[in-house]
């Protein structure tokens, strides 16, 4: 759910489609990307009234410092997933397989 929505969009659809994962299981998974498009829709109209008051700077900052925190959060949780999938499965993904050892120098 991490990959799905703190990840690139581009690489990580064409991953999903490499891999075969089933489409609803992805959508399914991006559904908690609402925390991200909330507060970014809302930074933008709030930017459009700063003008008419202090009030919408301070809530276009306010939303904007929302925005940067749930992506940092997505990041963060991208970063523990791999690990944790490297941890768990490390030695098959960095041992040498048997059909490419001719290619090993």
């Amino acid at each position: 759910v991490m990959i799905l929505c703190g990840g690139p969009d581009w690489p990580t659809s064409v991953v999903a489609g490499i891999l075969r994962l089933s489409l609803f299981q992805c959508l399914l998974g991006t559904v908690p990307i609402i925390a991200t498009i909330i507060p970014l829709a809302l930074t933008g109209s709030f930017y459009l009234k700063r003008e008419e008051g202090e009030v919408w700077l301070r809530c276009t900052n306010l939303m904007l410092t929302l925005t940067a925190l749930v992506s940092a959060f997505f990041w963060v949780g991208i970063g523990w997933a791999v690990q944790a999938e490297y941890d768990r499965c490390g030695d098959d993904l960095t041992r040498p397989k048997e059909q490419y050892l001719e290619l090993e120098w």
